[in-house]
């Protein structure tokens, strides 16, 4: 079993507060699932990332309110994300403020990655959690984009607003309150998890009143906290996650985007008891569970997961589930929400 990420208790600020908004017993709720709630006032504290999820979720289906993450981003501001604040407001650009988020977020939330990714015109800020167990993480998923939303049009002022946002589960029918506070249109049953920038404008300089202040908040920040590098199979499941769809997904192509060759890829993935075809395996499930969920067609579900035809699809998903893809959901009810409920 792959061991228990932690993140620190200031990922819950403003939790406290949406429930009560939303008739929710939050110190009950936080003690069923095993977290403290008089730790909410000790933001450097750790709990089990999983945990935290999980008790989001949970205050979301018990008051019915679908936004319980995107409220609790209006009542945090930017010192929420601890020392990483002091560095952030200093970049010259909202390009340099995310790849500093990306690459000292993990050392905080330990569940969480961050990258970006070019396309041209475009530049998202791709997010990913890798919790110990396959748990529902709606609300965490539209917190981190709420959190990075605001960073690039409050926080640094840089008047970046988002293109769109994207996420990989399904939206409610009433989509308002996402779009409200987001501040962009919301997508969802999408490939990832993202926010997405016109490239020029997450380029373009922002004037920064003392460029030696940035230099000693990043020697603070070294100093405070460690970099949390992305592990090599996260690294790999990454690629693969962005290879999938266009039908490219190879291990000699994963291997050509790490800079090394394929039995690199292989010996590391060996290491920490995994193989390609397995994590690819891992992937694809992963993805028709949430797309046989979505209403997409057969066609696209099978486009999505690198198949060329359906049949291949259908054969597939066989040798997984044991059941085609048409009768799985009436079989079993859909994928698991693995939910600590009261």
């Amino acid at each position: 079993m792959r061991s228990q990420p932690i993140v620190r208790y200031a990922a819950l600020s403003g939790f406290a507060s949406v429930c009560r908004e939303v008739a929710v017993d939050h110190r009950a709720l936080m003690r069923r699932q095993g977290l403290d709630p008089d730790l909410l006032d000790q933001p450097d504290a750790w709990a089990p990332a999983d945990d935290v999820a999980l008790v989001m979720e949970a205050a979301a289906l018990m008051s019915g309110c679908p936004t319980v993450g995107l409220r609790m981003s209006l009542r945090r501001n930017v010192t929420t994300l601890g020392p990483i604040s002091l560095v952030l407001t200093e970049e010259p650009t909202l390009r340099e403020a995310l790849l500093t988020l990306a690459r000292f977020w993990p050392a905080y939330n330990e569940s969480l990655r961050l990258r970006l990714v070019d396309r041209g015109a475009t530049t998202s800020a791709v997010t990913r959690f890798d919790f110990r167990s396959p748990i529902r993480h709606t609300q965490a998923a539209e917190l981190v984009a709420a959190v990075i939303c605001s960073l690039a049009t409050q926080t640094l002022g840089t008047g970046a607003v988002p293109r769109r946002v994207t996420f990989r589960h399904p939206g409610p029918a009433d989509t308002s309150e996402h779009e409200q506070i987001l501040g962009t249109v919301v997508q969802f049953c999408a490939e990832t998890d993202s926010v997405e920038f016109d490239a020029a404008v997450i380029d373009e300089e922002r004037p920064v009143d003392d460029p030696r202040r940035r230099i000693y908040a990043r020697q603070y920040l070294t100093a405070m906290a460690t970099p949390g590098t992305e592990d090599r199979v996260e690294q790999v499941r990454g690629i693969i996650e962005d290879l999938l769809p266009i039908g490219r997904c190879s291990a000699d192509r994963v291997a050509a985007s790490l800079g090394v060759d394929r039995r690199t890829v292989h010996r590391w993935l060996e290491t920490e008891g995994e193989t390609f075809t397995g994590l690819v395996a891992q992937v694809r499930r992963n993805r028709a569970e949430r797309c046989l969920t979505s209403g997409l067609s057969m066609t696209e579900i099978a486009e999505r997961l690198g198949f060329a035809e359906v049949s291949s699809f259908s054969r597939w998903f066989v040798g997984q589930y044991g059941v085609p893809p048409s009768r799985w959901t009436a079989v079993t009810g859909g994928p698991t929400a693995y939910l600590a409920l009261p």
